[in-house]
């Protein structure tokens, strides 16, 4: 994994844990599983 992705994945961790439920969690790990595989 490059730095770059390492960067944005960990920021929308971030914000995914400031988020109200994990259901906000889970639909960001699905578009950022997806954009990786771009």
């Amino acid at each position: 994994m490059h730095l770059a992705s390492l960067l944005i994945f960990a920021a929308a961790l971030f914000v995914a844990a400031g988020s109200p439920g994990p259901s906000i969690a889970a639909l960001v790990a699905r578009v950022i599983s997806k954009g990786f595989r771009d």
